[in-house]
């Protein structure tokens, strides 16, 4: 009953307008003189400190603006800048045309960024700096949970990822600055390598986009740009200071660039973040070693003129994380014992020492980008890029061997992107292209263990070419990609015998797609999608314990403990069907996306059964494959409630099915429902744009979870025996977590310090009951409770 008036609730207040004083919206179309959408047109209000910049279809939105008069620049590389004065009274349209220019322009859209999607039918949700601001000291995964459908699978408190509609790791794409982020090749239980800091916007493509961006992006992708490298611009940057209770975190993160007064065109940008923290706390007690630790730098420099843009960057990871001491458990008996307890076996005083078992990561990415305008409708562009990722895992050891990780890899990528885009006429456009990579994984010798993935060397190669008819009421797109795949690994058959297989994957990937503008307020996006992706190398080959997550894995290619060559694995297909509904006027909009994703040899994680090792008793889990499918909606909506005051609801539901057992699907999201409400006046004394949040977050018990098989009733069973079970429906050790309901509190505004100099000024207040709670996505449930309550305050000082 609590679910279906949560539903309702939701439901009913799934509106959305921008309250009146503040919450006013500019926005519109931009345009060449040949009535063409311009995409990745930037559109600034600089005494509003607020920018945007086009969609494909050349529309842009500024939101939480104030009454008054702005001036407004429309800016990108070829074309004239144009200021207009902009009167906002009330929610506001506007259409614009720039025209072409043969000079260097001081604003312009980011050097080398990847548009967000190539086609306007893809389903797309992103947040803005001004979202970005709130969750500033927090991981990529967890800003990301703020955008309806996307989720959070977490290993313990430090270890997070992103999950759209249920898919996860190596089925989502991340392009850290036009960059795809190649380090995620070892397993679930590894954070993205990246500094959130970097973003100044971060996009979600919801649907799978694997003619864009290629295999495995079957779930969708994840885009962080920066923001425009300043031209011709003084001195200038940003500071941030925060400080969260939970953990006695602190966090301090600066950026500096200058445009160049003496070269036209020329830029750069320093950047660099230092995180520390110490032992998490739950609602009623610690979690003993889970503190960490972060280092990041990148330097970006960019030149350009009328036809040439080109810049270099680099930007260097390193974090140590702690795992929680609890997840490693001695015998089997104390295993059983830990999954059921209330507490987790260790609860020490808190601490800021790392201890093992714990992780260390470096991570390396450089790119040199250039592009070239050869006519006014051809736009070819090059990038190579290189990334190094280093990993150690640490466990508890015997003999002094402590300080010598149990698992040491090193995956080094190199990869090219050519791309030229072209216009036929006034109402068609597209683009073809080339992505080629080369990826060496390597053991570093001496850890006395087993490698957990074997070495192997990976080629790829894709080609892909898409199209777009742009009318006045609808747009129409397609687009084909064919992708291949060379694997080579070295392992070793029962220890002894060396071995060197390879494997080859190949196939294609299509997506049709439309935009239909059916009034000034309604707008509906349908998509269609085949996609795929070849199994992972961990995937294929794991066979051993991963520290990160407590558990040992067996992948595909492991029968009965045993590696078996003739095991033939099947790429995963996927065809996806979005349809997104767009409403929007001056006092309500509702944006509701239904989808429905088929995936053939759905590759999954499931447990098995337990293992007793020299270095404790941990589960095992077992990879498999099935096909599945996946049913979701999505609703994000505000509602004007009156002057000053809104509301925002969000609900996501997946229901999803393993077909060939008519069983359920383990670690699948459960039903959220997002509710709050804000209060943004105009001024409060010398306070600018301060606003007042009231969050509240109701996430339910996860009904479609495994049946539940306790250790001990598979305890002593041979591998055929527990096979025999886990063919009949996959199962786990406890069931699924009680529901829970979060409440969260924000608030904040600025203060001008003079003309160039502004303090922002942030405190929020995370699950303000300290409610007891484990997440069903958290993969640490099994032996400890998720976060408690914590008081946060930002500072960001800009200059």
């Amino acid at each position: 009953m609590k679910e279906l008036l949560l539903i309702y609730f939701s439901l009913f207040t799934c509106v959305a307008a921008q309250a009146q004083g503040c919450s006013y919206t500019l926005h519109g179309h931009i345009y060449d003189t040949e009535g063409l959408p311009l995409p990745g047109i930037y559109v600034t209000i600089k005494e509003a400190d607020k920018r945007s910049f086009t969609n494909p279809n050349g529309y842009f939105e500024i939101n939480n603006l104030c009454a008054g008069n702005y001036l407004v620049e429309y800016s990108a590389i070829g074309y004239e800048p144009i200021t207009k004065e902009i009167q906002i009274q009330g929610n506001q349209h506007i259409n614009i045309t720039l025209e072409e220019s043969l000079t260097a322009l001081s604003t312009v859209e980011v050097i080398g960024e990847k548009k967000v999607s190539a086609l306007s039918s893809q389903t797309v949700s992103t947040l803005e700096e001004d979202d970005l601001k709130q969750t500033y000291g927090k991981s990529l995964g967890e800003a990301l949970e703020r955008i309806t459908g996307v989720n959070t699978l977490s290993t313990g408190a430090t270890i997070q990822k992103p999950m759209i509609h249920g898919l996860h790791s190596n089925r989502l794409v991340i392009l850290n600055n036009g960059v795809r982020l190649e380090s995620q090749r070892w397993g679930a239980e590894h954070a993205p390598e990246m500094d959130p800091f970097l973003a100044k916007q971060l996009s979600v493509v919801k649907g799978a986009a694997g003619v864009q961006y290629g295999a495995e992006a079957i779930g969708g992708v994840v885009i962080a740009n920066p923001s425009t490298l300043p031209l011709a611009s003084p001195w200038q940057g940003e500071m941030h200071l925060i400080g969260m209770s939970n953990g006695r975190q602190g966090v301090f993160s600066a950026t500096l660039e200058k445009g160049s007064q003496k070269i036209k065109g020329l830029g750069w940008r320093l950047q660099g973040t230092l995180k520390r923290g110490g032992d998490l706390q739950a609602a009623d007690y610690s979690l003993t070693n889970t503190a960490h630790s972060e280092a990041n730098f990148s330097v970006g420099v960019g030149w350009q003129n009328a036809r040439w843009q080109t810049e270099a960057f680099y930007s260097y990871f390193s974090t140590t994380l702690g795992i929680l001491r609890s997840a490693h458990i001695g015998n089997l008996d104390n295993l059983e014992s830990a999954i059921n307890r209330q507490e987790p076996f260790v609860t020490e005083n808190f601490s800021y020492d790392i201890n093992n078992p714990k992780q260390e990561v470096v991570h390396h990415l450089v790119k040199v980008h250039l592009q070239r305008t050869l006519k006014d409708n051809l736009t070819l562009s090059a990038q190579y890029s290189f990334q190094f990722n280093r990993r150690s895992e640490f466990d508890i050891r015997r003999g002094g061997r402590s300080n010598i990780p149990a698992l040491d890899l090193s995956l080094a990528t190199q990869a090219l992107d050519l791309d030229l885009e072209h216009k036929l006429g006034k109402n068609w456009q597209g683009g073809i292209g080339l992505n080629t990579s080369l990826q060496d994984n390597d053991n570093i010798p001496g850890t006395g263990v087993r490698p957990i993935v074997p070495n192997y060397n990976r080629f790829t190669q894709g080609v892909y070419w898409y199209e777009r008819f742009i009318g006045k009421r609808f747009d129409l797109e397609a687009g084909i990609r064919y992708d291949y795949q060379y694997l080579e690994v070295a392992t070793f058959v029962n220890r002894v015998e060396l071995v060197k297989p390879d494997y080859q994957f190949s196939n294609a990937s299509f997506t049709l797609g439309g935009t239909y503008y059916w009034s000034k307020y309604l707008t509906l996006q349908t998509n269609l999608t085949r996609a795929w992706r070849p199994p992972n190398i961990s995937e294929l080959f794991s066979q051993g314990l991963h520290h990160g997550s407590g558990i040992i894995e067996e992948g595909l290619l492991y029968e009965n403990g045993q590696l078996n060559l003739e095991i033939n694995p099947e790429n995963e297909q996927a065809y996806k069907w979005v349809n997104t509904l767009t409403y929007q006027d001056t006092r309500f909009v509702l944006e509701a996306s239904a989808y429905y994703n088929y995936i053939r040899n759905f590759i999954f994680l499931s447990p098995f059964d337990t293992r007793l090792t020299i270095r404790g008793a941990f589960p095992v889990f077992t990879y498999q494959q099935t096909d599945a499918d996946f049913f979701g909606l999505d609703i994000n909506g505000q509602y004007e409630v009156y002057k000053n005051f809104s509301s925002r609801s969000k609900v996501s539901l997946l229901y999803a099915r393993d077909i060939v057992r008519d069983d359920v699907i383990i670690h699948m999201p459960p039903y959220r429902f997002d509710q709050s409400f804000t209060y943004q006046p105009k001024r409060l004394g010398k306070i600018k744009k301060p606003y007042f949040t009231l969050q509240s977050i109701y996430t339910a018990r996860q009904f479609r979870a495994p049946r539940v098989v306790p250790i001990s009733d598979i305890t002593g069973l041979t591998n055929q025996q527990v096979s025999d079970i886990q063919a009949e429906s996959v199962y786990d050790f406890i069931g699924p977590p009680s529901d829970y309901w979060l409440f969260n509190w924000q608030m904040g505004g600025e203060f001008s310090l003079s003309e160039e100099q502004s303090l922002q000024v942030g405190f929020s207040v995370e699950n303000v009951f300290n409610i007891a709670y484990r997440d069903y996505l958290n993969r640490f449930r099994y032996y400890a409770d998720d976060l408690g309550r914590n008081f946060i305050i930002r500072l960001q000082y800009n200059f």
